[in-house]
C-alpha cells in the first residue's frame, strides 16, 4: 500500500519461530521500496474469529472527508477451524506509520454460507467500486467443488454489511482452490497503472484476474462489465494450449499481490519466494521465505499478456558500470564477465544475443509440449543447434555450483512459427543434498530475428532499516542558558559514539546470529571502517542543535526559576526553597524544554539511525527536516512526545536530587 508518501508492506509472519504457525500480519514501511523499517505486528490472533491465525487479505483506501482511510480485509481462522473475513482499521490516521490497528466490533463481516466449504474460503482482494460509486465489491478465493476454483463476489454499501452475488466473479473447473486472488484494471496502450476503482470503456481498459494454485500464480485477461459485475476472459485458466497458460513468473513465485502506487501512477507487484532449505535450516538461519523484487506491471502492446520490470528505484543500488560489447561466442564457450564478483551484494546484468541466422534450426512437432519438461530434457548441458544461450549466475570458480538461465530457439513443424524456450536450470545451484533441484521453463512471445535480451537481478538481501522509540533527552538569564547549553554540548561530543551505538543496537532486532551488529565494539569498528569518523558522529549537528535548546532550558531554566523563587521568598533571599516546590519547578522546566526541543530530537534520532546503512535516506540534517515535513507532515515531529513527557519525571528528579546531594556533600565536608 502507498499512503501519504509511505509504502507499507504487510506479510504473513510467525513472531515466535521461523516455521509455519501463529500467523500474524507483520508490518514494514519504506519511503523508496529499498530501505525498510520493521514495525510491530499490525494484526495478531486474539479473538474467536481469528484465534487460529490471521491469514492473507488486502488493503483498500476508503474515501473520507479530508483524507483517505486504509481498511484491511483479512481472513481469520476461527475457533471452529472455519475461515471468515474480518476488518481492521488504523487507530490513528495522524500517525504517518499507521503502527496501531484495531479490529472491527462487527467481525466477522463475511462467513461461508450457501454451500461454501468453510475450509476453502480465504484471501479477500482489494475492494473496488463501479459506476455506482456507493457500492463496494470484493472477491474471496474459494473452491466450489473438488476441481472448480472461484472468486466469490460480495457487494456492500458501507464496507461492513456484505451480500453475496448470485454468480462468482469468475470460476474454472480445471484448477482446484484459488488462493490470494487479485483483480485490477490495466490500461490498453498506456504507460501508467490504474487504480482498482477506475472505470473506463473496454477499448481503453482491460482487467486482470490472478489466482494462485498448484504453487504457481496464473492470470487471465478479460473484459469487466462493472454495471452487471460480469467478467469475460479471453483465454481461461489452464487452457489446453500450453503456451497460453499465462503466469506472472515461471520460477518460484506464489501468493502475489499488487497495489496501485498513486505517487507514481503505477501498479506494483510483490510475490512470495519460498526457499529450497529444510525446516531445520529455516530454524537455524532465523527466517523462512523471501519477498520478491517489486516489479511494475503493464499490458503489452498486443493486449494478450502482461509485461513486468523491476521498479525504477532499484537502479539506485547500481554501482560502477561494467560493459562487454561485440563479443563472438563459439559453441560450448563460457565467457567470463570481468568486474563482477560473488562478494558483491547485488549484480544487475543485462545481456543481448544477436543470432546471425536461423538456418538448420531444430523442428518441434508438438507446440503443446510442457516447457518445464522440455527444459529438463534439454538442460543447460545439452547442446542444440540454436542454444543454449544464456548466463551462469551464482557460479563458483570451478563451476561445481551454478544456476543456468538460458534460452533455445525452435521452429514448429506444423506452421513454421518460431518458438523461444526460456529455462532456469537449478539442478546444480547447491552442493547440499536435501535442497530442491528444480527446472523452470516457459515459451516467450518474442521475435528471434531481433536481439534477445536477458536480465537477471540477483539481490541476496536488503539492509533493512531498524527503528527505536528511545533516546536521551535533548533538547532566565542568558548566563544560565549558555552554561547549560555548553555543558550539554561538551558532554554530547564526548559520549556521542556510545549514544549512536545505543540507538542503533536497540533497533537491531532478531536472533543474535542474524543481527547486523554483534555489540558496541563491532558496531563502532564496522561503521568507522565504512564511513570513518563521520559515520560514528552521523547526526551530530542535529543533536547539537537540540542540546543547545534542551540543556540550555533544562539546566539554565531550572537555575533561573530557583533564583526567582529564592528572591521572592518571604524568608529572605538566602532562604532554602521547599523540596516540593523545587520538584514542581523542575517538572515544569523539564516538560517545557522537552516539548520545545522535541522536533530537534526527532531529526537527531532519524539521522543516527542511518549509521551503518548502505544508502542513507537523508542527505543531511536539512534534508531530513524537509523530507519529514513533506512526506509525514508537521505532526510527525512530535510523534511520541506524550510518552516523553511521562519520562521527564525522572529528569526532573535528577535536578532536585542533584541539589540535595550537593548539600549533603558540603555538610559532610566532602
Amino acid at each position: 500500500m502507498y499512503y501519504n508518501g509511505v509504502y507499507h508492506l504487510f506479510y504473513q509472519y510467525n513472531p515466535y519461530s521461523s516455521v509455519w504457525g501463529n500467523i500474524s500480519w507483520a508490518h514494514s514501511i519504506s519511503y523508496d521500496l529499498i530501505d525498510w523499517i520493521h514495525l510491530d505486528q499490525a494484526i495478531t490472533p486474539s479473538e474467536p474469529y481469528d484465534i487460529n491465525g490471521c491469514w492473507s487479505g488486502s488493503v483498500t483506501l476508503l474515501p473520507g472527508p479530508d483524507r483517505k482511510k486504509p481498511a484491511i480485509l483479512y481472513t481469520g481462522d476461527n475457533s471452529l477451524g472455519q475461515q471468515v473475513q474480518n476488518l481492521a482499521i488504523p487507530v490513528n490516521l495522524s500517525d504517518p506509520f499507521l503502527e496501531k490497528w484495531m479490529k472491527s466490533p462487527n467481525n466477522p463481516l463475511i462467513i461461508p454460507t450457501g454451500g461454501i466449504d468453510p475450509k476453502f474460503f480465504r484471501d479477500p482482494t482489494t475492494a473496488w467500486r463501479g459506476p455506482d460509486s456507493d457500492t463496494w465489491r470484493v472477491a474471496v478465493g474459494s473452491r466450489l467443488d473438488e476441481h472448480r476454483g472461484a472468486a466469490i463476489l460480495y457487494r456492500s454499501k458501507d464496507f461492513v454489511v456484505w451480500e453475496r452475488t448470485k454468480v462468482p466473479l469468475h470460476s474454472s473447473n480445471r484448477t482446484g482452490m484459488w488462493e490470494c486472488p487479485d483483480f485490477y484494471p490495466v490500461s490498453v496502450g498506456g504507460e501508467n497503472g490504474l487504480d482498482s476503482s477506475d472505470d473506463e470503456e473496454e477499448s481503453v481498459v482491460r482487467h486482470v484476474l490472478k489466482a494462485s494454485f498448484g504453487d504457481r500464480d496464473y492470470y487471465v485477461i478479460g473484459s469487466y462489465d462493472s454495471k452487471n459485475d460480469w467478467f469475460r476472459v479471453d483465454v481461461d485458466f489452464m487452457d489446453e494450449r500450453v503456451e497460453l497458460r499465462y503466469r506472472y513468473d515461471y520460477g518460484v513465485f506464489y501468493a502475489s499481490k499488487s497495489f496501485f502506487d498513486g505517487g507514481k501512477n503505477r501498479r506494483v507487484l510483490w510475490g512470495w519466494v519460498t526457499e529450497a532449505d529444510s525446516e531445520a535450516d529455516d530454524v537455524s538461519k532465523g527466517w523462512s521465505g523471501l519477498q520478491s523484487i517489486p516489479r511494475t506491471v503493464l499490458l503489452d502492446k498486443s493486449g494478450k499478456q502482461l509485461i513486468q520490470w523491476p521498479v525504477q528505484e532499484l537502479e539506485k543500488l547500481r554501482g560502477e558500470n561494467v560493459s562487454l560489447a561485440n563479443k563472438e561466442i563459439k559453441a560450448e564457450e563460457i565467457l567470463h564477465l570481468p568486474g563482477i564478483t560473488a562478494s558483491q551484494a547485488s549484480a544487475d546484468v543485462e545481456v543481448s544475443f544477436r543470432i546471425p541466422h536461423l538456418k538448420g534450426i531444430e523442428l518441434i512437432d508438438d507446440p503443446l509440449v510442457d516447457p518445464q519438461l522440455l527444459c529438463v530434457r534439454m538442460n543447460a548441458s545439452v547442446n542444440g543447434v540454436f542454444g543454449p544461450f544464456g548466463l551462469l549466475v551464482l557460479a563458483s570458480k570451478d563451476l561445481t555450483e551454478q544456476t543456468a538461465v538460458f534460452f533455445r530457439i525452435f521452429k514448429l513443424r506444423s506452421n513454421g512459427k518460431y518458438v523461444v524456450l526460456m529455462c532456469s536450470d537449478q539442478s546444480r545451484s547447491s552442493l547440499k543434498t536435501h535442497v530442491k533441484e528444480a527446472f523452470f521453463g516457459s515459451y516467450l512471445d518474442v521475435d528471434p530475428n531481433q536481439e534477445i535480451s536477458l536480465r537477471t537481478l540477483d539481490l541476496y538481501r536488503n539492509i533493512l532499516r531498524g527503528k527505536s522509540q528511545q533516546g536521551d533527552l535533548l533538547s532566565g538569564p542568558t548566563s544560565n542558558f549558555l552554561a547549560g547549553s555548553l555543558a550539554g554540548c561538551t558532554t554530547l561530543i564526548i559520549i556521542y559514539p556510545l549514544d549512536i551505538a545505543h540507538t542503533r543496537l536497540a533497533a537491531d532486532l532478531g536472533r543474535p546470529e542474524t543481527r547486523q551488529f554483534q555489540g558496541i565494539r563491532h558496531f563502532l569498528t564496522t561503521v568507522y571502517k565504512k564511513d570513518g569518523a563521520r559515520g560514528i558522529y552521523r547526526g551530530l549537528p542535529a543533536s547539537l542543535h537540540g542540546m543547545v535548546v534542551h540543556r540550555g532550558l533544562y539546566f539554565g531554566g531550572f537555575d533561573t526559576v530557583k533564583e526567582m523563587m529564592t528572591m521572592s521568598s518571604q524568608s529572605g533571599p538566602d532562604a532554602d526553597v521547599a523540596l516540593w516546590k523545587r520538584w514542581v519547578a523542575a517538572q515544569a522546566v523539564t516538560t517545557a524544554s522537552g516539548l520545545v526541543s522535541y522536533p530537534l530530537d526527532t531529526v537527531r534520532r532519524r539521522m543516527m539511525m542511518q549509521s551503518g546503512l548502505a544508502r542513507p535516506m537523508y542527505g543531511g540534517t536539512l534534508d531530513c527536516w524537509r523530507k519529514i515535513y513533506r512526506m509525514e507532515g508537521l505532526g510527525s515531529f512530535y510523534r511520541g512526545a506524550l510518552s516523553n513527557v511521562f519520562r521527564s519525571t525522572g529528569a526532573a528528579a535528577v535536578l532536585v536530587l542533584y541539589d540535595e546531594i550537593k548539600k549533603l556533600m558540603n555538610w559532610t565536608g566532602l
